[in-house]
């Protein structure tokens, strides 16, 4: 993974994170990136809702994301 920092496979319960960003953004990754991928998992797990990748963004995850880190989370990193 070079593009992206992490990815969610939310039928799998499994998360994959870029040993690129976590090196270089420990920080970011853990407090953001990481549970921006859980989140897609609990939200699929609790609703079945993010299946599909149009609906990965939608009120579930954010309601998850709220939930699980005390503040709503981007959609897109920065990292360079």
């Amino acid at each position: 993974m070079t593009r992206c920092a992490g990815l969610a496979y939310v039928a799998d319960n499994e998360i994959a994170v870029s040993h690129k960003f976590l090196l270089a953004y420990p920080h970011d990754m853990r407090d953001d990136t990481i549970p921006h991928e859980l989140a897609h998992i609990v939200a699929y797990q609790l609703t079945g809702y993010g299946g599909k990748p149009r609906e990965a963004h939608g009120k579930p995850w954010k309601d998850v994301c709220i939930v699980l880190t005390g503040k709503p989370l981007s959609i897109y990193h920065n990292y360079q």
